[in-house]
């Protein structure tokens, strides 16, 4: 009690002394229910603050203290994607997974954190020809996506151990820098994608991992080559309608399944909405 009393009295000091705006705790299921409920409710006397938590917890830990989860579990999902032997089946748990925690908390999707960042590579070298793949996911899957110490954005110099924040930015943006800008906008211009619900969508090639975010504020069709060859397959959208192609910004018309030709290691995404 005394050691948690303690750190209490720390965390209030961070809040009043350095106006930081929340915390974030690496496994915080290992500490007792009590103690961050107890420092959740003593924080939040001060000020409203955020708790985030690195890793997954259960349902409890965020009925009254941690808002948002960061999501460990899918990043363990996208390291595998550089085999390219990964299936469907997989991913659909991990949706299926994501679904399940973002009832209780908000899931915070992210492709690297401070110990990839650390490994010595970029996460161009890291994830390959997935990288692109990596990020869309990050920002259509139920979650909100997390750019870390801005590796996402290919940035081109490893990293040393110790070393992840010392970054020094180049003075012209990688051209990965327009496809987060693009699905930042496609967030605004089709809000499913925060809010609406989310469909595994079937596919003929288990080598094609499919979803949907469909609600009264539209809908995303998602899909992503899980190999290093490029597919033609048939996807069950489950309902025939007008799309927009997200990479290309073309009108599209849409069966209720149809095949749908996917690049190498790449993705297709198709919204209810133009992207502007």
């Amino acid at each position: 009690p005394a050691l948690h009393a303690e750190l209490i009295t720390q965390m209030k000091n961070w809040v009043t002394d350095f106006e930081i705006d929340g915390f974030a705790s690496a496994l915080a299921g290992a500490q007792p229910l009590d103690f961050w409920n107890e420092a959740t409710y003593r924080v939040n006397q001060i000020r409203p603050v955020v708790f985030i938590t690195t890793s997954p917890v259960a349902a409890t830990h965020t009925l009254n203290s941690f808002g948002a989860v960061k999501r460990s579990d899918l990043l363990t999902s996208i390291n595998g994607l550089v085999k390219g032997t990964t299936l469907n089946t997989a991913w659909n748990t991990t949706l299926k997974n994501l679904v399940t925690s973002a009832k209780t908390s908000a899931n915070i999707n992210f492709v690297t954190d401070s110990v990839t960042g650390s490994l010595g590579k970029t996460d161009a070298t890291r994830l390959g020809a997935y990288l692109n793949s990596a990020l869309a996911m990050t920002y259509v899957l139920p979650g909100a996506p997390l750019l870390n110490a801005g590796q996402e954005v290919a940035y081109a110099k490893a990293l040393k151990a110790n070393d992840v924040d010392n970054i020094i930015w180049p003075t012209k943006a990688h051209a990965t820098t327009a496809l987060l800008v693009k699905l930042s906008k496609l967030r605004t211009s089709n809000t499913v994608v925060t809010s609406g619900a989310s469909t595994a969508l079937a596919t003929a090639a288990k080598t094609v991992f499919a979803f949907k975010r469909s609600g009264s504020a539209g809908t995303v069709y998602f899909m992503t080559n899980l190999s290093k060859k490029a597919v033609t397959t048939k996807v069950t959208f489950g309902a025939k309608g007008t799309v927009y192609d997200f990479t290309t910004g073309k009108k599209l018309t849409i069966a209720t399944s149809q095949n749908v030709t996917i690049p190498a290691s790449g993705f297709v995404i198709y919204s209810s909405k133009p992207v502007k």
